[in-house]
Formats: structure tokens, sequence, C-alpha cells
């Protein structure tokens, strides 16, 4: 997986004893679903085993999004047992379990084996619905089993003959990472090897932890593209990771209107232009406080993060229950946000597939307008985050010695021509060619306390400057 804009391989491992445009409107008829795929909407999942509030408790992260899910996430290296007890688990609560099983060590060690053997019939045995992700983000240089497309495609055809012979309920998954692009045809193992064709994707501010690799401008939907356009006139499309940041190691502020708007444009963007991708999954996990990775993830740790998550999914196009798993799910109580709308019912008419979910309680008093949470641009307590803005690159306080590539942060609908960077409020650099970056060298300048700012300059004319950002400029650390 890819997390905090670092490529980083994370080796999550449980075992029995661990875990108790429109793409020319693509939608397929019946004849041509796939294994559990829904013939309308999309199974709402996310992996929430770190995640801070949750802590791996589907009930109660449920009840802090404000809908049932259908799907968990987990993953386990290739060579451990197959995870027994967290799927069964899974399917105790009513969802299905979705495994990421990484050859970590190598392709070399799959083999058709009494190992893999007993993996497929351990599966069989759980009698759920499963979704196995096998060998994901195979073309990303960061993982063990990339660079031999070849080798690949056998040792994943292998699998998928073993799990259709053994363990009539697992789809299996192939997902690519959406970057780099021009390889994952390399690595795709035919449509009869395939159930699911899956695909990762995450929203950065910046990429690698570097200022100079900026993400700011990535729109998740032009990630998505790429596989979707490619793949979904013959199978079902699987978002299996997808998170945001609103926070990241080089940045000395939180980006919470960066995360709404990528998880905005995604997820309200998938009923009319991606009809086929008929799984989306949220990588819940702050990586960045777990000195895991370089980003925040979480999609419990901000209220007005989880308040636009349950807007975007109140809908039944976003469906709680995978096909196949027919264990009741008990009416969801959900947990009030500070300062939020409490979470109404869905409406009816976005999907038929599902009924609305029940929300107990007393209702509140319904507006004149159709009931529901308000459209992100009238809510009030999001105006703040959508106009912050201001320096990256440097952390209030930061004792600077070094040559520091500084940028700016600032709300996407902005249009800026141009950007000043201020020192002790005198103009020093300027820069009217996004992403706005400067070179600054503090090596100029005597040793002391400064105050760094950006002054914008938009296309009506109109001028803003940030607060003024602390420093102390050193000779030596």
């Amino acid at each position: 997986m890819y997390n905090g804009g670092v490529r980083t391989r994370f080796t999550i491992i449980i075992g029995v004893w661990a875990l108790a445009g429109v793409a020319s409107g693509i939608e397929p008829g019946p004849a041509s679903l796939a294994r559990f795929e829904p013939a309308r909407g999309c199974y709402l999942g996310a992996f929430i085993e770190h995640d801070e509030l949750a802590h791996g408790d589907f009930d109660r992260f449920e009840r802090i999004v404000g809908k049932r899910h259908a799907c968990y996430v987990n993953y386990s290296s290739y060579g451990r047992p197959f995870p027994s007890a967290w799927v069964a688990r899974v399917a105790a609560h009513g969802a299905a379990a979705h495994v990421g099983w990484e050859p970590n060590h190598g392709l070399d060690e799959v083999r058709d084996d009494a190992y893999l053997h007993g993996w497929a019939r351990a599966a069989a045995a759980c009698g759920a619905p499963l979704f196995l992700r096998f060998a994901s983000e195979m073309n990303g240089n960061w993982m063990a089993y990339s660079g031999n497309p070849s080798l690949y495609i056998e040792k994943f055809r292998l699998v998928y003959r073993v799990m259709h012979a053994e363990a009539p309920n697992v789809a299996v998954v192939w997902c690519p990472f959406s970057s780099p692009r021009s390889n994952i045809p390399d690595y795709y193992p035919g449509d009869e090897f395939v159930d699911w064709v899956g695909v990762n994707i995450y929203s950065v501010f910046y990429h690698n932890a570097d200022v100079n690799q900026s993400g700011a401008d990535e729109d998740p939907r032009w990630e998505l593209r790429a596989v979707y356009d490619r793949y979904a006139d013959r199978k079902p499309v699987m978002i299996c990771e997808y998170a945001a940041s609103h926070e990241s190691s080089v940045m000395h502020e939180t980006v919470k209107w960066f995360a709404l708007a990528k998880m905005k444009a995604l997820y309200e963007s998938l009923p009319s232009e991606f009809p086929r991708v008929k799984c989306v999954q949220w990588f819940s996990w702050n990586t960045l406080a777990d000195r895991a990775a370089d980003n925040d993830y979480s999609i419990t740790d901000s209220a007005s993060i989880t308040g636009e998550y349950r807007r975007l999914t109140s809908g039944s196009w976003f469906l709680d229950t995978v096909i196949g798993q027919r264990r009741p799910r008990p009416p969801l109580a959900a947990l009030p946000l500070p300062g939020l709308p409490s979470p109404a019912r869905p409406p009816t008419t976005t999907g038929p597939t599902t009924p609305p979910m029940p929300v107990p309680g007393p209702a509140a008093p319904a507006p004149a307008a159709t009931p529901g949470p308000p459209a992100m641009e009238d809510d009030d307590w999001l105006r703040p985050l959508r106009s912050s803005f201001g320096l990256l690159g440097l952390r209030p306080g930061q004792r600077v010695v070094a040559p520091v590539r500084l940028s700016v942060y600032h709300p996407p609908e902005w249009q800026v021509d141009m950007v000043e960077f201020l020192v002790n409020g005198q103009s020093v650099a300027a820069s009217n060619v996004a992403p706005f970056e400067w070179p600054w060298n503090p090596a100029r300048l005597e040793p002391g306390r400064y105050e760094l700012a950006v002054r914008l300059t938009r296309r009506d004319g109109s001028q803003v400057t940030s607060p003024p950002l602390p420093v102390e400029v050193r000779r030596n650390p």
C-alpha cells in the first residue's frame, strides 16, 4: 500500500492466532455481472484496524461515520495462516472481508503447494463472501514482487485457479497503484483470471514528504480514469484504498479544506461518471501520529471531515451489504458530531438496490427543502477551512540552517495570479507560475528571529496576506 505520500511497504500480519466521462456510460447488464458484483450501486468499505477512535471496532466506526459498511480490509503476508478469527469477526458483523495478501518475500514463494491449497480451503470454510486482493501495487518499485511482469502474471493466474477451484466464496481482485501508469497493462493477468479490477489512490499535498513534489492540483478522478477507461467495460472496478490527507509531516498546519475538496470530488462523481466502480474503501489511519508514514488519513479525527464523509455516503447508491452476506444488520445509532447536523435519513431515489437506513431517536426539525445535511458550500462550519491558506515548508518556531524551498497552500477554487514571499513584512521574492515556489537561503541573513508570510494576488485583483510564521535563523544546527 502507498501511505503518507511515501511509497512504503507495510506488512500487517494477521493469523489464526491474531485478530478474534463517463466512459461511454459503462454499466453491465445482469448477464455480465462478476462474482459479488451488485447490478447497481457501490459497496462502502474501510480499513480501520489502526483508526485511533475505532481501533478495529466495526460497530463503533459505523456509529462515528453514520452508516453501515459493506466490507472491511486487512492485510496478511503470504506464508501466514489464513486470518480465520478476523474474517469470522467481520462476517459476524454482517460485512464481507477484504484481505490484501502480499508475497513480501518475492514471487518465488508462491507455489502450487499444500500451503496455497490449505489457505484456499480455509477461505472456503469461512462461508462468507471474501475479496482477495493478491499482490497489489505490483506496478510500483516499492513492492518486493514488482519488476518481472511475466512471473507476476504466472503467479497471479496460479492463485486465481486455486481459489476458483477450492473457494467459490472468494472474488479475486487485481489491483495496481494509480501511478506509474505506463506499466499497469504489463501486469494484467487477462480477463479470464481476474474477477474485479482494483486501484489504490491517495490524495496528498506533497508526495514522498517532499515540498518539491506537489500533489495539490492532482484530481483523484484523473487517477481513477486511467484504470477505469481501460478495464470497466469488462470488469467491475474497486477502489481498494482511497484517502485524502489533511495533515502531513512537512506542513505546519492542517489542510482540511484539501481533504474535503478531494473526497467530495471523488465520492460525488462515482454514481454519474464511474457507475461501474462497485466498491470504494477509505484507508482510515493517521500514519503521521503512529510514525508509520507522513500523512493523516483518518476519517474520524476531525468533525468536519467525518461530517462530510457522512454526507457523501448517506445516499442509497452506497451499499451496506455485499451480495451473499445474509446476516441481518441491526439498526444504527449514529454518534452526534459536535457542531454538525445529525445524520438524516438518506434519500431513496439515488439507487434502487437498498432501502434507506433507519436512524433511531427523535427526528430533528425538518427544513423547508429536502431533509438532509446542507450542501458543502452552505455549511458555515466549513467556511474557515475553505479560506485557509499559508506558507508551506516551515513549521512555527523552526530553527533554520540550510536552504529551504517554500511554497503556498490555498483553497483550490482561488484563482491566483501571483504569490509574494515576505520576510519581516517586506516582499523579497515573487512567482507568477504555479506551484509558486521560492528557494529561500537563510545564509544571507544574520542569525536571529524572523517572520515569514505570503501575499497572494488573485485574478480579480484582490490581495490577501497570511499570518506571519516565526522562525529562527542559525549558523549551526
